[in-house]
């Protein structure tokens, strides 16, 4: 049975980790939005750091520890941050617009994506945005 190369496994999940948060980040899978509330953002830095302590001593030979020590903290409280508190500026457009909506129809936005597998499309322009955000609260106030 062949050996499983850790340091090759490692770097394979930090890029594997970082492709997937950027491949959400940029809108082509919208769905993890709801799933995930802003955990998605932490997944680059997560991914460096399985990439950097796999690869510390091969890229800095006669590093102490203690640089990739550091190194690794920094991604995770960057990682932490952004999950916690993501700027404005990490967040891709289309979600901005859903952000920006008020509470109650961005709860009823939540509900309707969670419903209708194909609700990406209201997010593909701030008009298609505003036009759904139209049709939830006409919804909203019809069931009061």
């Amino acid at each position: 049975m062949p050996r499983l190369d850790i340091d090759l496994t490692l770097t394979a999940l930090g890029i594997g980790l970082m492709v997937f948060g950027l491949y959400v980040h940029f809108g082509k899978w919208k769905e993890w939005y709801w799933k995930t509330s802003g955990g998605i953002y932490g997944y680059v830095p997560l991914g460096l750091m399985l990439i950097v302590e796999s690869n510390y001593k091969r890229v800095i030979p006669n590093a102490p520890r203690y640089v990739s020590l550091a190194i690794l903290g920094v991604l995770a409280a960057l990682a932490i941050y952004l999950k916690v508190k993501t700027p404005e500026w990490v967040k891709p457009k289309w979600v901005r617009w859903l952000d920006s909506q008020p509470k109650q129809v961005h709860q009823a936005m939540q509900a309707d994506a969670l419903s209708d597998k194909k609700w990406s499309r209201h997010a593909t322009s701030v008009e298609a945005v505003v036009l759904w955000a139209k049709e939830l609260k006409r919804k909203i106030k019809t069931k009061r």
